[in-house]
């Protein structure tokens, strides 16, 4: 996916802040990937990291047509 960014009020190449030049930076994003993550290490730590997943503090996006997989799935056996 593209996206872009404007930053204005930009560090010139001679130093200087020039607070009339609009600068756009396209960005670029993984869409329809899925990553596996493995933990290793302290069972309390571990427990943190479950009830970080459990309840995120930012939902998931959605984006239509795309089904969101849940990382927990992998926890449900623990």
């Amino acid at each position: 996916m593209r996206d872009y960014q404007t930053a204005t009020g930009i560090i010139n190449a001679a130093g200087k802040v020039d607070i009339k030049r609009t600068v756009v930076s396209p960005r670029y994003y993984l869409s329809g990937a899925a990553f596996l993550v493995g933990f290793k290490g302290d069972r309390s730590l571990l427990v943190q990291i479950h009830q970080a997943l459990k309840t995120p503090h930012w939902p998931p996006c959605k984006y239509p047509g795309k089904t969101n997989h849940s990382l927990l799935e992998i926890f449900r056996h623990t």
